[in-house]
């Protein structure tokens, strides 16, 4: 528990969450403190009120335009990210019970349980960030699962103790927030979005090293790594403002048409391979679970000229494609010892397709991968050549 006390603790309760989630990606002290202050200085003529009484409180709307330099809440092509924004603070301070939470008439509704709690963390990115490590703590210990909290803070704070971490930690977000069955396709990839949030808190609490774009860090978190409010990688690498949406920006630069075009081709050559493949995977899988994942063997990131080379892209099962393709599911790393099993396979699968002469693949295709993947620029486009090169192949 923080070093401050137990300030909020007591008060924290199941009764009124109503079904939302207990944590989420938006949840930072400093969000915290902007929606707090919302639900404090919001429209009181009636009790209730909902996400959108929230998005038009002209305090929460001054706060990101001046202090977040953020766009409007008015801007259309903001709403998404808006939505998440609010909703998911509100919902924590719904599942702690400082709110109540229900569905009326098909839309979410909140009503102040814990007026106190709220005067007191409204706007106060201090109060904040102590109510969040209280209520951290507290529901780890409702489920049971604090008692790995204390086994990093003990350990030596390797990369494979944040791995191991993180694994666990994931198969807690699935089984307390049933991710995978609200839309989510890749509950891996959300609860290690959600992961950093929780664990960086823990552990600038804990004075312990926490975790930075998946990398276990030297030293433990300071009150900036923990806040919303800071520059994203993404958007100083492009040098989009944050006064306009992203999506606003790749307008003004022309590229977003382009990317869209490139995506949508994608999808379609993917929907081609699993179709082509009958949704089983082309990796031997005892699982029986259908290949619904096309995994590029050499990832986009990395070679972005095999982004849409069909020798290149194969069919796996979800457990195949997040455990072993890529290690606990960071899609930022691969297997290297599976990358070359997803190549021997891919050949089997490339000359089932030469044998029947019905175009979906070709030699020549896979020998251009192992040539910009590889390196090797001297294999034939013969069966024999690519097996021999795949089969020699060291890393």
């Amino acid at each position: 528990m923080c070093d401050k006390g137990q300030q909020y603790s007591a008060s924290f309760t199941l009764s009124r969450a109503g079904g939302v989630r207990w944590f989420d990606q938006k949840v930072t002290y400093d969000n915290l403190a902007q929606v707090a202050s919302a639900v404090l200085y919001r429209d009181k003529k009636k009790d209730a009120f909902s996400r959108s009484d929230i998005q038009q409180c002209l305090s929460l709307n001054d706060a990101l335009t001046r202090k977040y330099g953020k766009p409007s809440l008015t801007d259309e092509n903001a709403q998404n990210e808006y939505d998440k924004f609010i909703t998911q603070n509100l919902n924590v301070l719904a599942y702690a019970g400082v709110l109540s939470s229900e569905m009326r008439g098909g839309k979410r509704v909140y009503e102040v349980k814990e007026p106190d709690i709220i005067r007191d963390i409204a706007g106060d990115n201090d109060r904040c960030r102590i109510f969040l490590i209280e209520y951290i703590e507290w529901a780890l210990r409702h489920f049971n699962w604090w008692h790995n909290i204390e086994t990093y803070s003990n350990s030596e704070h390797r990369q494979e103790d944040m791995d191991k971490l993180k694994s666990q930690f994931t198969t807690l977000l699935i089984n307390t927030m049933s991710l995978g069955k609200r839309g989510s396709l890749h509950p891996e990839i959300e609860a290690g979005r959600i992961f950093p949030k929780v664990i960086n808190l823990l552990a600038y609490s804990l004075l312990v090293p926490g975790i930075k774009r998946g990398r276990v860090t030297n030293y433990p978190p300071s009150d900036f790594d923990l806040i919303y409010n800071r520059p994203n990688w993404r958007d100083s690498a492009s040098r989009k403002p944050k006064q306009i949406t992203r999506y606003a920006h790749k307008l003004q630069i022309g590229s977003l048409a382009e990317h869209v075009s490139r995506q949508n081709s994608l999808s379609k050559l993917k929907d081609r391979i699993r179709d082509y493949q009958g949704r089983n995977s082309e990796v031997l899988d005892s699982s029986g679970a259908k290949a619904t994942n096309i995994h590029h063997i050499f990832p986009v990131h990395s070679y972005p000229t095999l982004a849409e080379t069909p020798e290149n892209m194969i069919a796996l099962t979800p457990g195949q494609h997040y455990n072993q393709a890529h290690p606990n599911g960071d899609t930022g790393k691969v297997d290297l010892t599976f990358q070359r099993v997803c190549l021997a396979m891919k050949l089997e699968t490339i000359k089932n397709s030469v044998t029947k002469a019905d175009g979906m693949y070709s030699y020549k295709g896979l020998a251009r991968v192992l040539e910009v993947g590889w390196g090797l620029n001297s294999v034939s486009p013969t069966y024999k050549s690519l097996f021999k090169a795949i089969r020699d192949h060291v890393d």
